[in-house]
């Protein structure tokens, strides 16, 4: 995930950590480079963040255009939010469970927000479906991508669905059990 102050970071699964990345201070060419006009930035390791937090399985990040971080746990089926400082952020309430007691994600590990909209999109892998979420408030907002909602078992993913972004008015979802990118229209 890309912080708008440049900010780069990598979750690592494994670890339940979080790499931080900055662009250099010039930016640049990389070293070798010919011509800066198609050059990549050099990128600095700004040490690791959320180790200490309790992940079970850190998986999906997202970055909010106030730099907020958004970050799910497949394993704990919990979505977090913290301030650009990495501070935890009190305000968010994540409705995590379902008035049965059951949680609404199962395996969840892509994310992808819709700042105009309002959503937040989390994969939730074992339903093969997408949950949408209030991205302000963390509520649930009743409405499923790629699935029926009436529990009819009409599924667009044939299997787990991950990896999940925004390009334009559309939504990207990686179908990971048969290698395609579905595209939804929002």
């Amino acid at each position: 995930a890309v912080a708008p102050s440049g900010m780069v970071l990598v979750t690592d699964q494994t670890l339940n950590l979080a790499y931080a990345l900055a662009p250099g201070a010039g930016g640049g060419a990389a070293k070798g480079a010919k011509s800066k006009a198609a050059s990549a930035v050099e990128y600095q390791f700004k040490g690791t963040r959320f180790g200490e937090q309790g992940f079970d399985k850190l998986g999906g990040i997202a970055i909010d255009s106030r730099g907020r971080i958004y970050v799910v746990d497949a394993h704990l089926n919990d979505v977090r939010r913290f301030n650009p400082d990495g501070a935890v952020d009190a305000s968010w309430k994540f409705e995590k469970t379902r008035a049965g007691g059951d949680t609404y994600l199962h395996g969840c590990e892509g994310i992808a927000i819709d700042e105009a909209a309002g959503n937040l999109f989390i994969a939730s892998e074992k339903d093969s479906l997408v949950q949408v979420f209030d991205w302000e408030t963390g509520a649930y907002r009743g409405k499923v991508v790629g699935a029926a909602l009436d529990g009819s078992g009409t599924h667009v993913f044939s299997g787990s669905v991950e990896g999940l972004a925004l390009a334009g008015k559309h939504l990207l979802a990686v179908d990971e059990s048969v290698g395609h990118i579905q595209v939804f229209d929002l």
